[in-house]
């Protein structure tokens, strides 16, 4: 995603890409009858919502899965490629109540709207990504802001040639040879 730490230093909020399963999205909302978001957007954005949990549930251990929900977060990395800085961010896996928020639609956007602004917003004819942007001093934690040490000069470059050249380097001086 771009730019994801300017909008938190602006915002306050970080970005969350929650899927972009448009497809399971579109069958979701067509499973309640629903073909155009723009005809309902609370009930389409609760559709959405309950999807995403229930993909949560699916998995879990309560139901026989091997992901222990209650442990599991997003852990997300924001940067901000004009300064070359970074900062990550741990936040649960649960999304805001659906209810809580107020749907709208927005040009192609579905968007669900806190006190303060969009937390949700969906995409659903452009890509199908789903967002979340919960606040950052929500986050279960965060790391100070940081900059990446430069990688070393390098002859390859920093694309696969180096890294072949790095983690094989016998087997690429032979086939230099040939």
């Amino acid at each position: 995603m771009r730019e994801t730490l300017q909008i938190v230093n602006k915002t306050g909020r970080v970005t969350v890409e929650v899927s972009n399963s448009s497809g399971k999205f579109w069958d979701a909302l067509k499973a309640h009858g629903i073909d155009d978001y723009h005809s309902d957007p609370g009930t389409a954005g609760k559709i959405l919502l309950d999807l995403i949990e229930s993909w949560h549930n699916e998995v879990s251990l309560e139901r026989g899965g091997i992901v222990d929900i209650k442990k599991s977060f997003y852990l997300l990395l924001q940067w901000d490629k004009r300064s070359g800085t970074y900062q990550f961010f741990q936040f649960s896996t649960q999304l805001p109540n659906p209810k809580s928020l107020s749907w709208v639609v927005n040009g192609r956007r579905l968007t669900g709207s806190d006190k303060v602004g969009v937390a949700i917003e969906w995409y659903g004819h452009s890509g199908g990504q789903l967002k979340y942007y919960p606040f950052a001093k929500q986050a279960i934690w965060s790391s100070h802001i940081f900059q990446l040490e430069p990688l070393p000069a390098s002859d390859f470059g920093y694309g696969l040639k180096r890294r072949v050249f790095e983690y094989f380097p016998e087997l690429w001086q032979a086939a230099d040879k040939l």
